[in-house]
């Protein structure tokens, strides 16, 4: 018997994963724009996405920042461990 994977509402699959709002993803890779700073190990909420781009949320202060869905790669889920 198979099982089918249940994918939420408004989810996107980016490279074999699902991305959908409310999940906390963690900062792998240090990040810097004129705008946005992202911390390397520190974890973030997707607020919304897209296929296009996402906002996160971090969560102590609350601050909201919208990214190209490309920076995504700097972000790896907290259950994929080695």
């Amino acid at each position: 018997m198979q099982s089918k994977m249940i994918i939420p509402e408004n989810s996107i699959m980016k490279e074999g994963f699902c991305y959908y709002k409310g999940l906390e993803i963690i900062c792998k890779k240090h990040y810097k724009t004129k705008n946005v700073r992202l911390y390397t190990n520190y974890t973030y909420l997707i607020d919304e996405i897209d296929n296009k781009k996402f906002t996160i949320i971090e969560p102590v202060e609350g601050i909201k920042m919208t990214l190209d869905i490309k920076v995504l790669s700097h972000f790896k889920l907290p259950y994929c461990m080695t």
